[in-house]
């Protein structure tokens, strides 16, 4: 089976204005997706769906496989934010998100940590069983990421059934490892 590798791999930047991304180009058959409300930018694939969802408590974010060759896909990215939140608190609660997932999954893998910046960074891959009979097992790439500086927490859980590893993964991983973020937020 496929998996996702690594950690998440968060790239602070600077705020500079005309600096995209940090200036580093987008991974092949990505572009990058600007999020000018958190000075963030993701590695969306080329023709899927980037969209805005609304919520009181958190800014919400999703992206879906769409065009040629992923008609029917199920794949599901989501990527919540959640702002002023106790400084204190965001470190506990990124890795408390990570670790209720790792409780789920049928293999508990390892949890992977870094610290970029004042960012702590949690990640893991898991594997769920069917949710019912006839459907396949679900895989997701987990993530979170606590600035104990703002007060900030980055959730992101990027859900793949099993039997759509082989054809999202490939675009998908640059969807979920890259990501481009500034440290004041």
């Amino acid at each position: 089976m496929k998996c996702f590798a690594g950690l998440l791999l968060l790239t602070v930047c600077s705020s500079a204005p005309g600096t995209l991304a940090g200036g580093k180009t987008a991974p092949d058959g990505c572009h990058w997706q600007s999020i000018p409300k958190l000075k963030a930018h993701l590695a969306v694939p080329d023709g899927w769906q980037f969209k805005q969802l609304k919520s009181s408590d958190a800014l919400i974010y999703e992206v879906r496989p769409a065009g040629g060759g992923f008609e029917g896909a199920k794949a599901h990215y989501r990527l919540e934010v959640r702002l002023r939140t106790k400084p204190e608190d965001v470190v506990a609660r990124a890795r408390a998100f990570v670790e209720d997932n790792r409780a789920k999954s049928l293999e508990p893998p390892p949890l992977e940590e870094q610290q970029v910046s004042t960012l702590a960074m949690f990640s893991c891959f898991v594997r769920f069983a069917p949710s019912s009979d006839g459907s396949p097992a679900l895989t997701a790439a987990v993530s979170s990421a606590g600035n104990s500086r703002t007060g900030t927490i980055y959730t992101i859980r990027f859900d793949i059934p099993e039997n759509e590893l082989d054809l999202i993964a490939p675009l998908g991983n640059s969807l979920f490892r890259e990501m481009r973020l500034d440290d004041e937020i």
